[in-house]
């Protein structure tokens, strides 16, 4: 028998097999070898040893091969390939494990990464909604929707309402406050503009308005005020609406009605005033 620490046969002399090579015959010219994939190495006397079930060796050029546990975040497939990665979502958190298979967490429940040893619960706010997880940390509900539970997917704000953020936890769709008017339910409530008002809680697709006639504006946010006894607002389109008197000589007829000329005998500065007599 005549090997070399090449592996291949040299004339004259047996020279010992290069260490993590192999050949089991005697007395017959003969190259060492690497043990093939899925056996790992014994001795360079012996024949190569099968990987125990779970175990690994992927390899056909592989000096001292041996056969291996998957590392954490992969799975075994077979005695001859290497292992795969778990998919996003699984998660398979051991290094020695024999037969090691990538974990699903399930609804309500994550892991961290593909190397986690275990599931978590979804801390208040956040959720993961499905029992095959799919994906690495529980998540806040998008713009738009709202939080329900840990286990399920977060709801469409109901129309007229609005949810603008997408890191809220325990996000909840909302009516817009007053002073403010709905333009969707991804986008938070803008300001009225000067000179309208929204004042009501609570109101879906709410819109900023003019004081009607007979009313004053106040503020953005608050009803428009009853002009005074003796004024009158005669627009339901002006911005800041504002309340006013008849000119001397005249009278308001009501609040939201012009002036008009007083009654013979009496005369107005602010109002109309008896010029002799009785009111």
């Amino acid at each position: 028998m005549i090997r070399s620490l090449s592996g291949q046969p040299t004339i004259g002399s047996c020279t010992p097999c290069a260490s993590g090579m192999f050949t089991n015959k005697t007395k017959t010219l003969d190259t060492c070898k690497n043990c093939p994939k899925g056996y790992g190495f014994s001795t360079t006397q012996t024949v190569c040893t099968l990987c125990g079930t779970g175990l690994y060796h992927a390899s056909n050029a592989a000096a001292g091969a041996t056969c291996k546990f998957c590392l954490a975040s992969t799975q075994w497939t077979s005695q001859v390939t290497a292992c795969t990665k778990c998919a996003t979502g699984l998660y398979q958190g051991l290094n020695t494990a024999a037969s090691a298979t990538c974990l699903s967490c399930s609804a309500g429940r994550s892991a961290a990464s593909a190397s986690s040893t275990l599931c978590a619960t979804c801390s208040t706010g956040k959720y993961q909604s499905q029992n095959i997880s799919d994906s690495y940390n529980c998540k806040y509900c998008a713009a738009g929707t709202e939080f329900v539970s840990v286990s399920q997917l977060c709801l469409a704000c109901a129309n007229g309402t609005y949810q603008s953020q997408n890191n809220q936890q325990s996000a909840t769709c909302e009516f817009c406050v007053p002073g403010t008017y709905y333009v969707g339910t991804i986008n938070p409530c803008p300001t009225c503009p000067s000179g309208k008002t929204q004042p009501t809680v609570n109101l879906s697709f709410a819109k900023c308005h003019f004081c009607e006639q007979g009313k004053y504006f106040d503020t953005w946010k608050t009803d428009c005020k009853t002009c005074s006894a003796g004024q009158k607002q005669l627009s339901n389109n002006t911005l800041f609406a504002a309340c006013s008197s008849c000119l001397q000589g005249l009278s308001p007829l009501t609040k939201v009605v012009g002036c008009t000329a007083c009654r013979a005998g009496k005369f107005s500065l602010a109002c109309c005033r008896v010029f002799w007599g009785k009111n």
